[in-house]
């Protein structure tokens, strides 16, 4: 084996050489990939654990003030409907009032024309009388 390393020395140091090549970037390689590979670090997350029941919780609170607001608007709604028909029956009542006044009102011209007509044909027969009593007591006086 001498022999092989007196014969060849340059071959042995290139050989070497490359070797400890290798092995030097293999070491490089290793740091610089642990340091690639550190942990990360987290990320600021600003969160809160909710229990579910408390989640529950809200989503119920929620959904009833929201079938309270559907309520009242159907309440308010209803009001406004029964105002509405309120004020229909009171507009129909004092049609009807008015109706029924102006009905009462002609009767009574009916009838007060009725009696200066019954007034007038009672003058006109009493006229009439008069006239025949003065025609016969003219004729009985000629």
């Amino acid at each position: 084996m001498r022999e092989f390393l007196r014969e060849n020395p340059a071959a042995l140091v290139g050989s070497l050489l490359l070797h400890l090549g290798l092995a030097a970037v293999a070491v490089l390689w290793t740091l610089d990939w642990r340091t690639r590979t550190q942990s990360p670090t987290p990320l600021p997350l600003d969160a809160v654990v909710v229990d579910s029941r408390v989640l529950l919780a809200a989503q119920r609170e929620k959904a009833e003030r929201a079938l309270a607001v559907e309520r009242a608007a159907q309440e308010a709604q209803a009001a406004a409907a029964a105002q509405a028909a309120e004020a229909q029956r009171q507009q129909e009542a004092q049609r009807a009032a008015q109706a029924q006044a102006e009905a009462e009102a002609r009767r009574k011209a009916d009838a007060q024309a009725a009696a200066e007509a019954a007034a007038a044909e009672q003058a006109r027969r009493e006229a009439d009388d008069k006239r025949a009593a003065d025609a016969r007591a003219k004729a009985q006086a000629q």
